[in-house]
């Protein structure tokens, strides 16, 4: 029993992947708290903004990219294309998809620059800069 209960301490105070999700729940808080008023998550943020540097983006790309699944890219992609913010095309082969920014999804990404800038800020001040 005290092994068990060792572990368990070890593991509630020494967990560096417990400790990373925690952070990473802050942080995105922070992104996702500056973004609402656009109607925006960081996750969605991160998808214009790779899109957007890609010119048009395969899905499989941005999986491989995000280390995301197929679902979940496609459930921020149809809602992203219900808000206007991206447009869908048929490749040359005519079955691969091709993402791109809408003129309002442009226009969001550039309203969302000065979101960014404030959150971007609020992390380092909370994470520091080194």
């Amino acid at each position: 029993m005290d092994a068990f209960r060792s572990g368990v301490d070890a593991i509630a105070e020494q967990c560096l992947a417990g400790w990373l999700r925690f952070g990473t729940r802050i942080v995105t808080s922070l992104y996702d708290d500056a973004l609402r008023p656009l109607g925006l998550t960081i996750s969605q943020l991160s998808l214009l903004v790779a899109i957007m540097k890609m010119g048009e983006a395969k899905p499989t790309a941005l999986c491989e990219m995000f280390h995301m699944d197929a679902s979940t890219l496609s459930r921020n992609v149809n809602r992203m294309r219900h808000r206007g913010w991206l447009a869908a095309s048929r490749g040359k082969d005519g079955r691969t998809m091709l993402l791109s920014l809408t003129e309002q999804g442009r226009d969001l990404l550039q309203s969302a620059i000065a979101a960014w800038r404030i959150a971007q800020e609020r992390a380092y001040d909370l994470l520091g800069q080194e």
